[in-house]
């Protein structure tokens, strides 16, 4: 179990969320550790060997049933990144008003200086603030691009993600659009330059960072897990996806014993202090490349020998074990093992820094000695025991995909879809199906596109497992009809 392998703190806050809201743990690890990602992604990177400086950004999805808690969960957790934010607002609205009293004065100087035939030094144009928009919801690519123009980094962060992959910002059946959106954010998770190329913008944005964290139903995300294009893209290779088969809805009633209000109580004193931990890792200065608007330059975080070689063991362990390119779990496995888990690992080892309970005033002391608000890197360095951790949640990662019911789809062939549509008809009893019922009930084909229903349902037939027959309807109209032989 995932949640004995965490670290206490992190461990404490899963229980006190599970007072709370009654959350499935999967869904509680994700949402926890994709907080944690947001304040950690802009401040730190991790050096990978031989490979170098790598972000710290992840890009979690957690799909749980309807009604478990989603929203409740994000809500418990999110009060150390709204009071930063509404602190950076505030700083935000006295630069910008600081700014505009510059810029008038820059306009003025520079007419001045054109009028007078150029004499004179060329006013310097005042930097415009940066904005303070850190996370949101639900966008378009061009404005998750807009956005980073004047700041640093953000987070594609909601409870209700079926808005994020389902509305006209991420089209999946749209194959143009779509593979606009997954190649930049495929290329926002490696922190490379993202191109903004229009009618009226030509602009290259550099080291940036941005996470994601979506919690969703399992139906809102079957068009991406089950997309061809956005595998083979290495999109979803990126993703870290939980799933929570089973959430148990709360009995109110209990709310009115005792034993339930001290719970809440004390669930209520953890999250508390997570969001002050949370507050404390965000509420740092950024530091920026010397001569480039909002570029990051973040503090880099190094392995220990111990931990260098946990994560070299474990990475070639895993690559053997998954060496096949055949394998389902080639791309994500072989090909991100080293990446994920040393990811992983960098967010647990700064969470572990501010988290520490041993000694609750160290990173307070660690500040006042340096006389700044920020931890160096040399202060954090990534521990065996982080490493494990790192370890212990790709592990996990690995599991939660075996799991996942629909991504086969993605990864066999239209025969053996046939083959699994027949099957799935058995299980449920059902002798004969329309290809309209097909596809509003079996999710293994509800979400293709016309194109491939059309060689699924000629599959059915090639295979000799079902006939294919046209028999009358409603109205006098006939209508398709697979009978399983």
């Amino acid at each position: 179990m995932i949640e004995t392998k965490l670290p206490v703190f992190f461990q404490d806050v899963i229980k006190a969320l599970q007072v709370k809201t009654n959350c499935p743990t999967e869904m509680a690890v994700q949402a926890i550790l994709g907080i944690i990602n947001v304040a950690v992604q802009g401040h730190y990177d991790v050096y990978a060997e031989p490979y170098g400086r790598r972000p710290t950004s992840l890009a979690l999805i957690a799909l749980a049933p309807t009604a478990a808690k989603k929203s409740s969960v994000i809500r418990e957790l999110i009060g150390g990144i709204d009071k930063w934010k509404d602190e950076k607002r505030k700083q935000y609205d006295i630069a910008k008003e600081l700014f505009d009293e510059d810029l008038s004065f820059y306009d003025r100087e520079f007419k001045e200086y054109i009028k007078n035939q150029r004499a004179g030094t060329k006013p310097n144009k005042p930097k415009e603030p940066e904005n303070c928009r850190y996370t949101t919801a639900k966008a378009t690519l061009n404005g998750i691009i807009s956005r980073l123009e004047h700041q640093s980094m953000i987070s594609l962060l909601s409870a209700e993600g079926g808005e994020f992959f389902n509305g006209h910002s991420f089209q999946a059946n749209d194959t143009a659009r779509a593979n606009e959106m997954i190649t930049a954010l495929t290329s926002m998770w490696d922190a490379s330059g993202i191109d903004k190329l229009t009618g009226k913008d030509d602009l290259v944005l550099y080291n940036r960072r941005v996470s994601m964290l979506f919690l969703l139903q399992d139906e809102m995300f079957m068009p991406v897990i089950s997309s061809r294009m956005f595998a083979k893209q290495g999109f979803t290779h990126r993703l870290l996806i939980s799933q929570s088969q089973y959430y148990e809805e709360m009995k109110m009633m209990d709310l009115l014993t005792v034993s339930k209000t001290d719970e809440i109580a004390k669930a209520n004193l953890v999250l508390d202090k997570f969001n002050e931990v949370v507050y404390k890792m965000i509420n740092q200065p950024f530091r920026f490349k010397e001569g480039f608007d909002y570029e990051l330059e973040p503090a880099l975080i190094r392995m220990d020998d111990k931990a260098k070689m946990l994560l070299f063991q474990f990475t070639d362990e895993t690559k053997q074990k998954y060496r096949s390119e055949d394998s389902k779990w080639y791309g994500f496995i072989n090909g991100r093992v080293n990446e994920h888990t040393l990811r992983l690992a960098a967010n647990i080892a700064v969470f572990n820094l501010f988290a520490v309970t041993k000694d609750a005033g160290k990173v307070e002391k660690i500040l006042d000695r340096m006389k700044v608000a920020i931890v160096s890197e040399q202060q954090v360095m990534i521990s065996e025991s982080d490493m494990q951790c790192g370890i212990d949640l790709f592990n996990f990662y690995i599991a939660q995909r075996e799991q996942l019911e629909f991504e086969k789809q993605s990864k066999t062939d239209d025969r053996q879809t046939a083959i699994d549509v027949v099957e799935w008809m058995k299980a449920k009893g059902i002798r004969e199906m329309s290809a309209k019922e097909l596809t509003e009930k079996s999710r293994l084909i509800r979400n293709l596109n016309k194109d491939e229903k059309s060689k699924i349902f000629a599959e059915l037939e090639i295979s000799g497992l079902v006939v294919r027959e046209d028999v009358a309807s409603t109205g006098g109209r006939t209508k398709t009809v697979f009978r399983i032989v």
